[in-house]
């Protein structure tokens, strides 16, 4: 994923809305939509709760790594 798509993952998975997330990345909520998609297209995923999960098993697996 590239570094803007992580950065709306994250500012997803913490629970900000779509608004909320493109004023965070300085963005239009059209450009979160795309990255949003992006994300899911990219992890097969479509709701932001898996994703939560998703991210939240990454973590545990860097934590492991370290």
């Amino acid at each position: 994923m590239s570094a803007k798509e992580l950065e709306i993952c994250e500012a997803l998975v913490s629970g900000l809305s779509t608004r909320q997330c493109a004023e965070r990345a300085g963005c239009a909520t059209s450009t979160v939509d795309t990255y949003r998609k992006r994300v899911y297209e990219k992890t097969g995923i479509h709701k932001v709760r898996q994703l939560q999960l998703c991210v939240a098993l990454m973590r545990m697996e860097q934590q492991e790594k370290q």
